[in-house]
């Protein structure tokens, strides 16, 4: 199970209408390989935890703030 913390990676895209986008930032679609930060872990009482998962430009500024099933991502190790 992933943590708090944890840098990850998309293992597919996802457009930007499944995205919630934070107020003030626009909806972007996030490609393969986008990389994110996990900020909360959600225990769905199924076998699969959803993680909220914080994805930056390479300024530091959201990108985007969504909700994903452990299986759309995996952990960047480094």
């Amino acid at each position: 199970m992933l943590q708090d913390n944890d840098v990850v990676s998309l293992k597919h895209g996802i457009p930007a209408q499944e995205s919630a986008p934070l107020p003030g930032v626009e909806a972007v679609d996030l490609n393969a390989g986008a990389i994110g930060a996990i900020v909360a872990v959600y225990d769905t009482g199924t076998s699969e935890p959803e993680y909220e998962v914080e994805f930056v430009r390479d300024d530091g500024s959201t990108l985007a703030l969504i909700t994903v099933k452990e299986s759309a991502i995996e952990r960047v190790e480094g």
